[in-house]
């Protein structure tokens, strides 16, 4: 379940028809129309050429330019100084990239380096290390194409910093002159331990480990660049801004730097905003006290449903969730099996099995708490790579298909085309285990580059096995999930699979990082409130329910839905019959990401609050749709856009957010990443609707609010 939003096809084909660059500018891409059978281009590193597919030239997936490995150079010699690019001749920008880490930890194997966006085709690339000693010097590269490609030998380093120098040596029209340029990046290298210093212990989650090779380095501005295969992402994540020494500091007395702890004996104190953007020291116990909410009324009052008899979706969005098919429930038990993928062109790497072994144990950790133990999630695994008969260019055609959805519901020929797809694995893969068994599958692939980018995700289609057919599900972790946004390869597959059983997702907030079905590869890894009270797998006793009609002012306590306890998790007010007021706590806990660029702040805590209208939203509009085979979605959406009606909106807070959280959630929304903190509640904040007002009244281990009528 990527992030992925519907639009009108028309306006899909108006929207890719302005924004198309002419074809004799744009690098190659497989699967884009060229124009020469038989022609080619090369392109970061890869040699693409023209073919025949159907009745149509295209490019196809191209291949990888060999390029020798490059001896290290153990002199130090000064790094040359760029000269001022001459204004008569300006060069163009420089753009770097470094991929390709194969190990993280201990010593560390080959990487390549990539640029592109020269003047001149006279290239020059030098690594160094933090001594300053020069690693590679490729010399002076007089290259027939504006890119660089480049294997850096790092085996003899086991940690620490390396600067990457691109040198543009452009000398002018006629070949003279001295207009240089140049663009450095730096890579840490990862698992680096200093020996002289002890790192510092917050009070904190443990890290989620990355499923794929994952480096970072700083930039001037204090950003991270996260290098994951050949992909990276820039932003500014979280920074962790240390202990502070204990003057007998108090839980409400002003601090200065949000995120600060004071360690106690019983616990810490933690600097967190409060209205107005103040920052206070709040008290934290290490073992949380137990409280008691009120009981509120019926919670058979909030079992509020409504299905659009237009509707030919299956999902409903109200209580119950609808029921899914039988090889798939939410009680009961089921099973799935994870299978890893290689290919004769493109070969697993070793310790597959281990990787597996965490992932089978984190699926089943997520559905045995967030079920409460009502789904036997049974996860068996293929413990070694499997090799697919045709090299991986025969299975990653997707770009052949067209993914927009048919608005009545019904299967398109793009469609049938992806399960053919999922056909061509399942009949391999079936000679090693009886698939039939199974009603999920998960396939990993080897990790790089140039793996599988097909969105391949069929729902409980018809599958042939030699047992018979039957409804299957087939999940795969595509390379831009994996190596771009480093989601963890257990997240993918339960993220797709809560659509078997039966949670719509996407709602509220399209993408946003606060809701597992709604961005798979965001921060918080915890069901939504409302579909975790739906699905009837929370129970009862955690939800405060009341009615707009009969409230009255109440203070409830609420306990983050990111933490594992038994306490209040909901509160709900419903409006009328098909709406409701939902109101949720999220903080830094166990169910939350500890990627380095996909976190909460430091210091994070709040309230949100959103409105569910099970009546008046199509799904049509908005409903899960692939604009592409990898993934990507047009921008005119953020998610929580009243233009796609959704059946959930999240609401802002009254008046300016209290908070200044950055929260980089990645996946299309590291421009937005300042637009959550305007519907997060801090001590001190409200939300007004519909003639009810919630005010954050109190923070600590837990979030309490007051819910009470207005005129």
């Amino acid at each position: 379940m990527k992030l992925r939003l519907s639009i009108p096809l028309f306006l899909v084909a108006s929207l890719l028809v302005s924004l198309a660059p002419s074809q004799s500018a744009t690098p190659p891409k497989a699967g884009a129309a060229c124009s020469k059978l038989g022609a080619t281009k090369s392109h970061l590193g890869k040699k693409f050429t023209c073919v025949m597919n159907g009745k149509k030239l295209v490019w196809n997936k191209g291949a990888r330019i060999t390029l020798p490995n490059i001896a290290p150079i153990s002199s130090p010699t000064p790094t040359p100084s760029p000269s001022p690019a001459s204004t008569s001749n300006p060069v163009s920008e420089i753009r770097v990239s470094a991929f390709g880490i194969s190990s993280l930890g201990g010593s560390v194997g080959l990487a390549e380096i990539s640029a592109t966006g020269f003047k001149s085709y006279r290239v020059q690339v030098k690594a160094r290390d933090s001594q300053n000693t020069l690693l590679v010097d490729s010399g002076i590269t007089n290259d027939s194409r504006p890119e660089i490609s480049r294997q850096l030998d790092f085996s003899k380093i086991t940690c620490g910093l390396v600067v990457f120098t691109i040198l543009d040596l452009y000398s002018g029209e006629n070949g003279t002159g001295s207009n240089d340029n140049s663009e450095s990046n730096q890579l840490r290298i990862p698992a680096c331990t200093n020996s002289n210093s002890t790192p510092t212990t917050l009070p904190s989650p443990t890290p989620t480990p990355s499923t794929s090779s994952t480096t970072s380095a700083t930039n001037q501005n204090g950003c991270i660049s996260v290098y994951r295969g050949q992909f990276s992402e820039t932003g500014c994540p979280p920074q962790d801004p240390g202990l502070v020494t204990d003057t007998g500091q108090r839980d409400g007395d002003s601090c200065n730097v949000v995120g600060t702890r004071v360690n106690r004996l019983d616990g810490y104190l933690e600097c967190r905003y409060k209205k107005g953007r103040e920052k206070v020291w709040i008290k934290l116990n290490k073992e949380k006290v137990a409280f008691n909410s009120p009981k509120g009324n019926s919670v058979d009052l909030c079992k509020i449903n409504y299905k659009d008899p237009s509707n030919p979706a299956p999902f409903t969005f109200g209580y119950p969730m609808a029921k899914p098919n039988s090889g798939t429930p939410r009680v009961g038990s089921m099973r799935a099996l994870i299978v890893p993928v290689e290919f004769p062109d493109r070969k697993g790497e070793p310790g597959v099995g281990e990787k597996i072994k965490s992932q089978k144990s984190k699926m089943k950790e997520w559905v045995n708490h967030f079920s409460k133990g009502k789904l036997d999630f049974q996860v068996d695994s293929i413990d070694k790579w499997v090799l697919a008969p045709q090299p991986l260019e025969f299975y990653d055609r997707g770009h052949l298909f067209n993914y927009q959805n048919n608005p009545d519901g019904t299967m398109t020929e793009g469609q049938k085309g992806l399960n053919q797809i999922a056909q061509d694995f399942i009949d391999f893969i079936d000679i090693q285990v009886d698939v039939s068994e199974y009603t999920v599958l998960y396939l990993l692939w080897p990790e790089g580059p140039d793996s599988f980018k097909t969105d391949l995700v069929p729902h409980q289609q018809l599958f042939r096995t030699k047992s018979g057919i039957f409804p299957i599900s087939l999940y795969t972790s595509t390379d831009s999930s994996v190596n771009r946004f480093g989601t963890p390869l257990w997240v993918i597959g339960l993220g797709e699979t809560t659509h078997d059983w039966m949670f719509l997702g996407s709602a509220p907030g399209s993408g946003w990082p606060f809701n597992f079905t709604a961005a798979q590869n965001g921060i918080s890894l915890s069901l939504g409130g409302w579909e975790w009270f739906t699905s009837q797998w929370l129970p009862e006793n955690q939800v405060f329910c009341e009615t707009s009609n009969s409230l009255s002012s109440t203070e409830i306590m609420l306990s983050p839905l990111e933490r594992e306890d038994n306490f209040t998790k909901v509160a709900i007010v419903t409006l009328d019959a098909t709406s409701a007021l939902v109101i949720e706590a999220h903080g830094v806990d166990k169910w939350s990401s500890q990627l380095i660029d996909r976190r909460f702040p430091y210091g994070f805590y709040g309230v949100m609050a959103y409105i569910v209208n099970l009546k008046d939203y199509d799904y049509r509009t908005w409903t899960v749709t692939d604009i592409n085979p990898w993934g990507d979605t047009l921008p005119e959406d953020d998610g929580n856009d009243p233009r796609f009606k959704r059946p959930a909106y999240y609401l802002p807070v009254d008046g300016i957010a209290s908070n200044e959280y950055s929260i980089h959630a990645g996946h299309g929304f590291d421009g937005k990443k300042d637009m959550y903190r305007n519907y997060i509640s801090v001590l001190g904040d409200s939300f007004t609707i519909k003639g009810i007002k919630v005010s954050h009244i109190g923070t600590g281990d837990y979030e309490t609010i007051r819910i009470e009528p207005i005129k």
